[in-house]
């Protein structure tokens, strides 16, 4: 199960293109901040999070596609 915490881990890999959760119950708005800082990030899908919401999600740069599904 990813975490904010998991997030903060994953922010740290510049390499990261795409990233993918579904069904995480632990990840918040606040965690999705540490991945906006990915310098290649393309793609993020955020698919049934209940502790992520819309304003969340917009937090990526204009560059990375964002799909959201609450």
């Amino acid at each position: 199960q990813a975490t904010d915490r998991t997030l903060r881990v994953l922010g740290k890999m510049d390499s990261l293109e795409h990233l993918r959760f579904s069904g995480c119950s632990s990840l918040t708005d606040k965690g999705l901040r540490a991945l906006a800082r990915l310098p290649g990030l393309k793609t993020v899908e955020l698919e049934h999070l209940p502790g992520v919401t819309m304003g969340g999600a917009g937090v990526f740069p204009a560059h990375v596609r964002v799909n959201y599904a609450p």
